[in-house]
C-alpha cells in the first residue's frame, strides 16, 4: 500500500527538522509560526520574480508552505485530503447553485 503524500511529508520533514534543530519541539505553535515564515519567504520570492519566466523559487517556497501545512494537519490528526475535497465539495456545490439560482 502505498504512503499517502501527507504521512510522507510528515515522516520525512519531523526527520528533517529532528536532525536539524534535534531540541526543537514540534507543537501547534511552533508550525503556526513556520507557516507564517513560509509565507513571507513565498511572498519575497513572489515579489522577486514578478514579471521574470524564473519561477524556481516561488515553486519551493510554496512547497515549503504546503508541507509545513500538511505537518500541522497530522499534528492535529486531520486528514488535509479529506479537508481539502470536502471544501472543493463546498465550493463545487455553491458554484452551481450560483449558476442556477444568482445566489448561495
Amino acid at each position: 500500500m502505498d504512503e499517502k503524500l501527507q504521512d510522507q511529508v510528515n515522516r520525512i520533514c519531523l526527520d528533517y527538522t529532528a536532525a536539524k534543530y534535534p531540541a526543537l519541539i514540534v507543537d501547534t505553535p511552533t508550525l503556526l509560526r513556520r507557516i507564517g515564515e513560509e509565507y513571507g519567504e513565498l511572498a519575497e520570492a513572489v515579489a522577486l520574480t514578478l514579471g521574470s519566466s524564473v519561477k524556481d523559487s516561488i515553486a519551493e517556497e510554496l512547497a515549503d508552505m504546503l508541507n509545513t501545512i500538511l505537518m500541522l494537519c497530522s499534528h492535529l490528526d486531520l486528514d488535509a485530503e479529506t479537508i481539502i475535497l470536502a471544501k472543493l465539495q463546498v465550493l463545487r456545490d455553491r458554484t452551481l447553485k450560483l449558476r442556477t439560482t444568482g445566489s448561495y
